[in-house]
């Protein structure tokens, strides 16, 4: 969730490939606006080792969230 708009799909899978495989990922959209993105994207990802709670991408510390991940605690 919430990774900074600007990066490329390329680059969010080359981030996640370590913990996995994407399959696919889309940009989610406003519902009353469908032509309008907001700042969340879905993934579809074989998941070889859990994925932290949160990761680094440049400056931006963004939320990863699925179904089933253990919790991290942040130190």
């Amino acid at each position: 969730m919430d990774a900074p708009y600007e990066l490329t799909k390329r680059a969010l899978e080359n981030r996640l490939q370590k913990y996995g495989r994407v399959y696919s990922q889309r940009r989610v959209k406003i519902q009353s606006h469908p032509s309008l993105c907001n700042s969340r994207r879905h993934l579809r990802i074989y998941i070889y080792t859990d994925i932290p709670t949160f990761l680094r991408f440049g400056k931006f510390l963004r939320r990863v969230f699925y179904e089933g991940q253990p919790k991290t605690i942040m130190s």
